[in-house]
């Protein structure tokens, strides 16, 4: 079995994928199988080959390299991201919320925005997701 890093983030976690369907290189931009659908990657590990028995659960697999298409949702949601996470940072400033936004992350086709939040005490943020909900 041919095994490949998957990011999708510059700074993000490698994931292990079975590429042994593709010939692929470092860089190449990829459609692969996640727990939230189909998601736009890109390879930061050359393939190697791995025994199977290596791996305690089976791997998910490379879908196909990404299109012209995919780079381009990929392009929007990025945009999308950025927006969604100025008007965040905005709207806790505004209600004085201690917390501190970690990430923003959209799903590919674009059905969920996932806020990630750190704080040292328990925060109230019900107010601040209706805000979001309705201004994004």
């Amino acid at each position: 079995m041919k095994v490949v890093g998957v990011k999708f983030r510059d700074q993000g976690r490698i994931y292990d994928y079975d590429s042994s369907a593709f010939v692929l290189k470092e860089r190449d931009i990829v459609m692969v199988e996640t727990e939230h659908g189909p998601e736009l990657g890109f390879v930061s590990r050359m393939p190697l080959e791995r025994d199977p028995a290596f791996f305690t659960k089976p791997l998910k697999k490379i879908l196909r390299l990404a299109s012209e298409t995919d780079m381009e949702q990929g392009r929007r949601n990025l945009a999308r991201e950025r927006e969604a996470k100025k008007l965040c940072l905005v709207k806790i400033q505004e209600h004085k919320l201690p917390m501190k936004l970690i990430e923003v992350e959209s799903f590919l086709e674009g059905s969920k925005i996932i806020f990630y939040f750190v704080s040292e005490e328990r925060v109230d943020f019900s107010r601040l997701l209706g805000q979001l909900r309705l201004d994004l």
